[in-house]
């Protein structure tokens, strides 16, 4: 009966706890609360914790490659059915939450966007809840609210890709006209930022705040974002004086076009 299990909610945000704890009381949940891994698996041994709700960064919210939480995930007991729970989450950090390991095990079952609020949670809950307790995270169907997983083994390539244009996830090179093209790792996370964001403005300050994870300096970071855009488009332009992925709209930012079919004058 959903009125006797218990509910673990791992999280920092402490508005977010506290909104989505009074939720699970009403509706007769026994909730239990952690902000950091260390207390969440002390808590597992001692109970059994039929759900676990936790959000992808247990270190650091600023940080977008803080993925502590998937690792807890991986860590709790196989009894303990996993959602994992994030703002803004990319396809690849999806997919490393609900995609099975090597032993046939996926960290998660579901993957819940904060922003959309109380109701996909409680669907997300209550699907995960009908799962028999013999059903191991391998066998169940996965899928999130968030972006479209077709497969438990999502394709390598990241979904926006094209004939021209493909990242690969896993080996994190880009692919440019069947040409192999090695990206450090700041370029990776731009370029995969820039595919999550396609055909959309992105300016300076998106790349500073939100890629770089740093403070956006309007005066420092002009030239700064300027050269780290020039030489990515050295890297995968065919032409980079004609670009044809990334193109500047002027008194914005950029726009990345994943055909090669961006634009010249708009």
């Amino acid at each position: 009966m959903l009125n006797s299990k218990h509910i673990l909610v791992v999280d920092m945000e402490q508005r977010f706890v506290n909104a989505v704890g009074r939720y699970l009381e009403r509706e007769n949940f026994t909730v239990h609360v952690a902000q950091d891994a260390y207390t969440a698996q002390a808590l597992v041994k001692q109970m059994r914790i039929h759900i676990a709700l936790v959000s992808v960064s247990l270190l650091n919210t600023r940080d977008s490659n803080d993925w502590s939480g998937i690792q807890l995930a991986i860590n709790l007991s196989p009894y303990t059915r996993v959602i994992m729970t994030a703002h803004q989450p990319s396809f690849e950090m999806v997919r490393q939450a609900l995609a099975p390991r090597i032993n046939g095990a996926a960290p998660a079952y579901e993957f819940v966007k904060k922003e959309e609020g109380i109701a996909p949670l409680m669907t997300a809950i209550h699907k995960v809840m009908n799962i028999s307790v013999e059903a191991t995270r391998s066998q169940v169907q996965r899928t999130t609210s968030t972006v479209a997983m077709q497969s438990s083994y999502p394709a390598p390539q990241h979904p926006r890709s094209s004939n021209r244009f493909a990242l690969d996830m896993n080996t994190r090179v880009a692919v440019v006209d069947n040409d192999d093209i090695a990206l450090t790792d700041r370029e990776y996370r731009i370029l995969s930022y820039f595919m999550d964001h396609a055909e959309t403005v992105i300016s300076r300050e998106d790349i500073v705040d939100k890629i770089l994870n740093e403070v956006y300096d309007e005066v420092a970071d002009c030239n700064r974002v300027n050269n780290i855009i020039s030489r990515l488009r050295k890297k995968i332009e065919p032409d980079a004086d004609h670009p044809q992925f990334i193109v500047t709209r002027w008194g914005s930012g950029w726009m990345f076009y994943p055909d090669g079919n961006a634009p010249q004058i708009f």
